[in-house]
């Protein structure tokens, strides 16, 4: 017997697109603005958009700076902001590209980490041996 996990169910019609996803309540939505939008100040800087727009750094799972010659082939970070804002988390996932996802509130973002634990699970434990490798050249 094999336990199967299933992520969150993504709408019908959901394609790669520029559209701004939202999941909440265990459901994913389009989102009808860009919460995170590009400012002359921040000039397509994506660290600066996310400042102005009020993220912060919450929590990432990536190998340390140095390590970054070890492949680690997928980062998460999750950025939060004042909870007089919505959506309160965006999720970014990297590789090549980053691709961003919102979180209305905490228990949405932990429901989402959760159905994508497997996968945290390994980058946490990629990046550990990518810290370890670093620290013994």
């Amino acid at each position: 017997m094999t336990d199967e996990i299933s992520p969150a169910p993504l709408p019908p019609e959901a394609s790669w697109s520029p559209d701004h996803w939202l999941y909440s309540a265990g459901q994913w939505t389009r989102l009808d603005h860009d919460p995170v939008p590009d400012t002359p100040t921040a000039d397509g800087d994506w660290g600066q958009m996310l400042r102005e727009a009020g993220f912060r750094p919450w929590y990432e799972v990536a190998a340390p700076p140095e390590a970054y010659n070890f492949p680690i082939p997928l980062e998460l970070h999750v950025y939060e902001r004042s909870t007089a804002h919505r959506p309160r988390f965006a999720v970014d996932l990297r590789n090549d590209l980053t691709l961003t996802v919102f979180c209305e509130e905490l228990p949405d973002l932990m429901d989402l980490l959760a159905k994508w634990a497997p996968t945290v699970h390994a980058l946490a434990a990629a990046a550990q041996i990518a810290k370890e490798q670093a620290e013994y050249r």
